[in-house]
């Protein structure tokens, strides 16, 4: 179409498009090889898409003088195997990381301890009232006491780490930028406090201990 002619890429893209361009960079070192990117860009009603091209530089080429890129709309198989790769690491019910995830980033936090000599701090926190909701209210209760605690264990972090459920009633917290014990004693007490106040679900006041 006309509309293309003469125009710059980020008026058909829209601006994310850093990957477009390094990958129209590989091309233009490697003339005549093809160039293989996922990028993503909007669509004409500015909708986010995922687009997967192959280019080719062929400015030599007398019969094209220009580069060639062939795209592909890839949006819902993207967006697919995003989800099942999030579903494989986290946590169906409360959205943090699971087991899995866990234990790949404390393997990786103690190999990073071992050559910096940095500490690492790993607590674990066990829902001991669930028991009890779930008995007196059932499962659907006790369910969103563990999305509250969840919630509430993300926003009492006041310094990168990771929050996995490990267990029905148990969630671990994993924490590699602590400087000594004492600011993993501080951090503890920290989420202790923010999950010991009670949890107003389904119009009752759940404590847990």
């Amino acid at each position: 179409p006309e509309v293309v002619i003469g125009a710059r890429l980020s008026q058909l893209t829209g601006p994310r498009t850093a990957d477009l361009v390094a990958a129209l960079e590989q091309a233009r070192l490697r003339p005549g090889e093809p160039v293989a990117c996922t990028w993503e860009l909007e669509d004409i009603n500015g909708r986010p898409r995922i687009a997967e091209s192959t280019i080719v530089d062929l400015t030599d080429d007398p019969a094209v003088g220009g580069f060639v890129i062939n795209t592909r709309d890839a949006t819902d198989r993207v967006t697919l195997e995003r989800q099942l790769s999030h579903k494989a690491l986290h946590d169906d019910l409360t959205g943090v990381a699971n087991r899995a995830l866990l234990s790949d980033l404390g393997e990786r936090a103690l190999n990073r301890s071992r050559k910096s000599n940095a500490p690492i701090a790993c607590l674990l926190i066990n829902v001991d009232g669930l028991g009890r909701i779930n008995s007196r209210l059932g499962h659907d209760v006790s369910d969103h006491v563990l999305v509250a605690v969840a919630r509430r264990l993300e926003e009492a972090m006041d310094i990168d780490g990771t929050i996995a459920r490990v267990a029905v009633n148990k969630f671990a917290v994993l924490a590699d930028q602590v400087n000594n014990s004492s600011d993993a004693i501080n951090l503890a007490e920290e989420l202790r406090a923010a999950i010991s106040e009670p949890l107003q679900v389904s119009g009752h006041d759940n404590e847990l201990d």
